[in-house]
């Protein structure tokens, strides 16, 4: 994978002031994977031309949903036809089922696959390494929603709806929902429950962390922000209300050229993608100055189109076509047509193919260099100073999730900082700290509300 991140998420900051001002929409270097519905080979395209990125895999099954990816392993995860998790691995570009009848399944934030199979055993698939729960389900769960630290937290109903956090030992108490729609962030950490009563914020992992944030109108769909700064509720009112997560205040009411029943955030938290009731379309929000124009343009849903791959490229199926559009122009006219395409599912994945790579970065470094003047440095891109005592709360390969995590920690008043990996066996380890005695830091580590242990700072050499 390539080491670049241009990072700026302006749709996801955590204030009340003025909208951020309308920057290059710039991200991960992305390739978007078109895995065929009939079966065939996995084709790459380049996000910011829709054109073949010169990469394709060996044969798979039909596919039927796309879940996800682990980027560290290189493993993009999906559900055939068979109802088989499968593994695609994108280095060796071959493919091979995981797990047989699989009924639900989601990827958590770390690439962990969690599945409920035909016999309701729930299971994860980690570094191709299996994990049985002792907990099983007598019908399929509504939903899974991944977390960091092998855990799974899942949306049941039987006589009433449910959400509990699961581990392979054991499983929560949960808490009881009312009717209405439910969205973890990309973390897991907080599950958002809306509903006539308000917006419930839960922290499975500790329930005097619980917030309701009132509504007005009713809710029809919710979505985070990808950092988990922001959350978006559709309403009733044709209205998209965005409240910041952290202080509970509504920070923002856009009001909807008409009714809609589905909300899609772009994984830069740029672009909010948003389903009109009226007609096979997709209205496309800035959320970097949550303009009150929305942009409008023909496309039918489903499973993953349409879609915003890359910076601002966005994808749409027109008939049986998947057409691509560019987002940061001001006439978004359609770039490229790849025919066909709509019968197909699509994953956005933060990886090139290797033939790729040298483009990619000459074209990052170019833009990285046209917002460097605009751009703020954020507190988690230093390196802690002086000795003392840190929480380390994640590991990870992937320098954008490493950040993300670490954005979202802060945010909510911790001091966070990332350390850059000393060598090519070790990650970005993201770090809350320093704390003058270990003491201290486990009183933080006891509320923080996720597994962490207690480490001291590198040599300076090493940060």
């Amino acid at each position: 994978m390539l080491g670049i991140v241009l990072w700026a998420i302006p749709g996801c900051g955590g204030g009340e002031g003025p909208p951020p001002p309308s920057l290059p929409a710039l991200a991960l270097a992305t390739t978007v994977l078109r895995l065929p519905a009939a079966g065939g080979g996995v084709i790459a395209y380049r996000s910011d031309s829709l054109l073949p990125g010169g990469w394709a895999s060996a044969a798979v099954t039909a596919v039927t949903r796309p879940l996800g990816y682990d980027i560290d392993q290189r493993i993009v995860y999906f559900l055939d036809r068979r109802d088989r998790l499968t593994a695609l691995d994108m280095e060796a570009g071959n493919s091979r089922p995981m797990v047989e009848g699989v009924r639900v399944a989601t990827v958590g934030p770390d690439g962990a696959a969690f599945v409920v199979d035909s016999l309701g055993r729930l299971i994860r698939v980690s570094r191709r390494t299996f994990t049985t729960f002792r907990q099983r389900f007598t019908s399929p769960p509504l939903a899974l929603f991944g977390t960091l630290g092998g855990q799974v937290i899942a949306l049941t109903r039987d006589s009433v709806t449910r959400l509990q956090l699961h581990s392979p030992e054991q499983v929560s108490d949960g808490v009881t929902l009312e009717p209405g729609p439910v969205t973890a962030t990309i973390w897991g950490e907080v599950v958002s429950a809306s509903s006539r009563k308000g917006v419930r914020l839960i922290r499975l992992s500790d329930a005097r962390g619980e917030r309701t944030l009132a509504l007005s109108d009713a809710p029809i769909d919710e979505a985070f922000s990808p950092s988990g700064h922001r959350l978006y509720v559709l309403t009733d009112a044709d209205q998209l209300l965005v409240f910041n997560r952290f202080s509970g205040s509504r920070i923002h009411t856009v009001d909807l050229p008409g009714s809609a029943r589905q909300i899609r955030p772009d994984p830069s938290g740029r672009w909010m993608l948003i389903r009109p009731v009226a007609a096979d379309s997709v209205w496309v929000l800035d959320l970097a100055t949550l303009s009150p124009s929305i942009l409008s343009y023909p496309s039918t849903w489903g499973v993953t189109l349409p879609l915003v791959a890359g910076a601002a490229t966005l994808l749409t199926a027109e008939g049986l076509d998947v057409v691509g559009r560019d987002l940061s122009v001001s006439s978004p006219a359609p770039i490229s047509v790849v025919v066909g395409g709509a019968e197909d599912t699509w994953l956005a994945v933060p990886w090139v193919p290797a033939q790729q790579a040298q483009a990619v970065l000459a074209a990052a470094e170019s833009a990285s260099a046209v917002q460097d003047s605009s751009l703020q440095i954020l507190p988690t891109q230093g390196t802690p100073a002086g000795p003392g005592f840190y929480l380390q709360v994640s590991s990870s390969q992937s320098e954008v999730w490493a950040r993300d995590l670490a954005n979202q920690l802060s945010a909510s008043g911790l001091p966070t900082v990332v350390w850059s990996p000393a060598g090519p066996d070790e990650g970005y380890r993201v770090v809350i700290g320093p704390y003058p005695s270990r003491d201290e830091a486990e009183e933080t580590g006891r509320r923080v509300g996720r597994p962490y242990f207690i480490v001291t700072a590198p040599s300076p050499g090493r940060r």
